[in-house]
């Protein structure tokens, strides 16, 4: 892909013969970005205007009047692929890139999704994900500026039509026959300055064309943003190292779901690790007090008081819990990391991250009904076979009895892999922690990091409702 860079004062517009190249050329006091790029996977169309700071100031600070909601999927898909931009233009050298605020008129009636900053030059950006689109903006571009430009003539001309009107009352109250007059100059000279900055203002406006950009989400269209862009502005760095660094960009801001979900699952078998250290910690200090005091039965191998029955059996019931959710996240992990999903999705994106995590819910455990389901039809076939298949009319018992036995163990343990919504924790732990209040020994720092901690496991899960498992009634009865 040929790419041609000129920054000559004198050069001309896009020549018809020079397709897929773009151009950065100087018309004083602005550089004006040229040239065009079509290609199957993006495209780049031009004239852009850099923009002086005080319109883009304007425009961004401005409100549009007209609200649009930025949690819908076509949003989210519209930031995605402004994001794809940002990674590569962020990582040049000497490039600043950033978006316009949502709902004002940069963004909306003007169409600039961000602005590209080069040595204090601003150029505005619309960035869509198809050619289409693309299109459509350039209409509805021409629209605002027709109304941009009829608003503007109408207060140049109101402020002519004031101004006419005041020159001519102070001629006819002063009986002057001729214009050459102090205070008609000093009139005239503070229209032609009232005047000026509207002026201005309507060259920016004929001038506020953003550079166009559709883009398809995937890591090529990013890496030949970088190339492209370090050769209109000319940037003498190593073209792969900063590829490489864009793409790092945006694999840290757009993360596979399969990743997404082995992270997640990872830190959450962590936590519950922690917790479980802490609870184990907890319970020893509380048998070590129990013993050191005298506070054990030794004959029934229980405390003697009814305070301290009650806080040890809360705790042994709170470590269950989180040995069973270590189990069940164990499981959860191993399902991830053999998942085939390898749609790209938002890393920052709450609304789909947690629709993909709900999907995963229920495969894990659906994955855990059928592994139980299969082990008791196993179990159930083997016994029936292991019967008709007998030479004799009295079946080997013991033979039947070892053959139980060893498929049970599989029945069992995947019959003690359940799952408990981590709401369940919270409950247990503040019965919990009024049992220690009252209890011979009391460590409520301890507990209160386990609460702290069970409250991170609950932020991060998503809670089913019980009609999103068919096989069951309840979430839980189908592990009891």
């Amino acid at each position: 892909m040929a790419i041609f860079i000129n920054t000559g004062k004198n050069s001309t517009f896009n020549n018809p013969s020079n397709d897929n190249e773009l151009s950065l050329i100087t018309e004083t006091p602005r550089k004006v970005i040229t040239g065009k790029i079509d290609e199957d996977e993006y495209g780049i169309f031009g004239n852009c205007y850099s923009q002086p700071q005080d319109f883009v100031d304007l425009l961004r600070e401005k409100s549009s009047g007209t609200f649009y909601d930025c949690n819908t999927p076509e949003h989210e898909i519209g930031q995605w692929t402004v994001d794809i931009v940002l990674c590569a233009l962020n990582v040049l050298p000497k490039i600043k890139a950033w978006q316009t605020p949502h709902n004002s008129e940069a963004d909306v009636k003007w169409k600039w999704d961000l602005i590209i900053d080069h040595e204090g030059y601003l150029y505005p950006v619309q960035i869509k994900s198809g050619l289409d689109a693309i299109k459509e903006c350039k209409e509805k571009f021409g629209e605002t500026l027709g109304l941009a430009k009829e608003k503007l003539a109408e207060r140049k001309q109101k402020i002519k039509e004031n101004s006419e009107n005041a020159i001519e009352r102070y001629m006819e109250r002063n009986k002057l026959a001729s214009r050459k007059d102090a205070n008609i100059v000093a009139m005239i000279k503070k229209r032609e300055q009232t005047l000026e900055p509207l002026n201005h203002r309507l060259d920016n406006y004929k001038k506020a064309s953003p550079l166009y950009i559709w883009a398809a989400r995937d890591e090529d269209t990013i890496k030949a943003l970088v190339r492209i862009f370090t050769k209109l502005f000319s940037i003498n760095e190593n073209v792969l190292e900063l590829e490489a660094q864009a793409l790092e960009a945006y694999q840290n801001k757009y993360k596979n779901i399969q990743e997404i979900l082995i992270e997640q699952e990872n830190q959450k078998l962590k936590t519950f690790s922690e917790i479980i250290y802490l609870i184990k910690e907890y319970l020893e200090f509380k048998n070590n007090h129990l013993k050191k005091n005298n506070l054990i039965n030794l004959s029934k191998n229980k405390p003697t008081r009814l305070e301290d029955i009650l806080c040890l059996n809360k705790s042994n019931e709170l470590l269950d819990l989180a040995e069973t959710m270590l189990t069940y996240y164990n499981k959860s992990l191993s399902i991830a990391q053999n998942s085939d999903e390898d749609k790209m999705v938002a890393h920052d994106n709450k609304q789909i991250i947690d629709s993909y995590k709900i999907k995963f819910k229920e495969k894990v455990l659906k994955s855990i009904q059928r592994r139980r389901y299969s082990s008791a039809t196993l179990l159930d076939k083997q016994v029936m076979l292991s019967i008709r298949n007998s030479k004799t009319p009295d079946p080997d018992i013991e033979e039947i009895v070892d053959l139980v036995g060893t498929q049970s163990q599989t029945l069992i343990k995947n019959k003690n892999l359940k799952y408990i919504e981590p709401q369940t924790m919270i409950l247990c732990l503040d019965k919990l922690i009024d049992a220690d209040i009252k209890s011979s020994y009391s460590n409520p720092q301890l507990l209160i990091e386990v609460k702290h901690k069970s409250t991170y496991i609950v932020a991060q899960e998503v809670t089913l409702k019980t009609d999103e498992i068919p096989e069951c009634d309840d979430l839980n009865s189908i592990f009891f």
